[in-house]
């Protein structure tokens, strides 16, 4: 028996069995990468809702996406990728009734079953998905407590940030499409709330929901702007904030490499070698130090300025929101200083830098 003989494919199977392999292999793969992400997985399809009565329906703490007709009907555009990401959910209201979140219709993705072939794939498997041909219907039989205006005033008393989440919530559900213009009102209140707790992307939501609802509406036009622009400076924050730190990951190991290397060459030679060599450890540490520290201090000066600039805008854009808090002293000065830091750190120059007042 010959060892020294290389073992191929072509040694282990005969060229007939051969091609079968490669054909199992081939349906196998097909197999599992179809149950995947197929084509369909981001396909929209229209879902039926039925409400009764005709109400508008939202996605659950989202957005408006539609209104029944006047015998109830209305369809909304669904696709498994959505279904994925979250939009599992609707909330139905209407005036005088209690809103409903329910659960759209859902079935077994029978592709899951493809995977016990390629068991790997599993992790990208979903084993539920939405019910295109199944009309989802919800009842609103429950009468409402009280009014969208009732329930706007308990929102502005109370002092629980919870309980005035959910209390201005029910008062835009209890006016929807802003018939008595309450529900402008109350979605500028819940978007300046949450801006104020600094969360700016579900300010900007529900500001834009106030546009949904009345395009004309300046005030939650402002209000989405803002937010953009909250949410622009936070990303740029956090890119320079990762900047700093690469800066200083990368001046660190530069610093232990050539600490290290001095002390073995101490560990080596004479003490007094030793001696010289770790004053001159400790005078390159001190301005390795030193230059690092310079650098964070500057990085942290520039982070503080921008966030100075960020709320002299904010300012000036309650001052246009809001005439009862308009300064006209207090612009010119806001203006002066924005300029001033722009000009000394070169950031971008906001709209509200040339505002003119009333």
């Amino acid at each position: 028996m010959n060892l020294n003989k290389k073992l191929t494919l072509n040694s282990l199977f005969p060229k007939h069995r051969l091609h079968f392999l490669y054909l199992v292999v081939g349906i196998i793969l097909c197999i599992t990468f179809s149950s995947c992400h197929p084509t369909s997985y981001y396909v929209t399809h229209n879902v039926l809702v039925e409400t009764n009565p005709n109400a508008t329906i939202f996605w659950e703490d989202k957005q408006k996406i539609a209104t029944a007709d006047s015998a109830g009907f209305a369809t909304i555009n669904l696709s498994e990728y959505m279904y994925r990401k979250g939009y599992k959910k609707i909330t139905v209201a209407k005036e005088g009734y209690e809103p409903q979140t329910v659960s759209l219709n859902k079935k077994f993705n029978t592709r899951v079953l493809y995977n016990v072939i390629f068991p790997y794939a599993f992790m990208w498997a979903h084993y539920k998905k939405p019910n295109f041909k199944k009309p989802n219907t919800i009842y609103l039989d429950t009468r409402a407590q009280n009014d969208a205006q009732s329930y706007l005033n308990m929102a502005n008393k109370t002092k629980s940030k919870k309980k005035k989440v959910a209390l201005l919530k029910k008062s835009i559900y209890q006016d929807p499409e802003n018939e008595n213009g309450v529900g402008i009102i109350s979605t500028n209140t819940l978007s300046d709330f949450w801006y104020t707790r600094k969360d700016y992307e579900e300010s900007q939501l529900w500001a834009k929901y106030g546009i949904d609802i009345d395009p004309n509406n300046t005030k939650s036009l402002v209000y989405v702007e803002r937010a953009r622009n909250a949410i622009i400076a936070k990303a740029e924050r956090k890119r320079r904030r990762a900047e700093m730190w690469g800066a200083i990951l990368s001046v660190t190991p530069t610093v232990l490499s050539t600490a290290a290397s001095f002390t073995s060459i101490g560990k080596t030679n004479a003490t007094g070698l030793t001696d010289n060599v770790s004053n001159s450890t400790s005078t390159s540490n001190k301005k390795s130090q030193t230059k690092t520290g310079g650098g964070v201090a500057s990085a942290q000066n520039e982070r503080t300025a921008r966030k100075t600039y960020n709320d002299y805008v904010s300012q000036l854009i309650d001052m246009k929101t809001f005439p009862e808090r308009y300064n006209d002293t207090q612009r010119r000065n806001i203006q002066s200083s924005m300029r001033s830091i722009r000009q000394q750190w070169g950031f971008p120059k906001s709209e509200m830098e040339d505002w003119g007042g009333k």
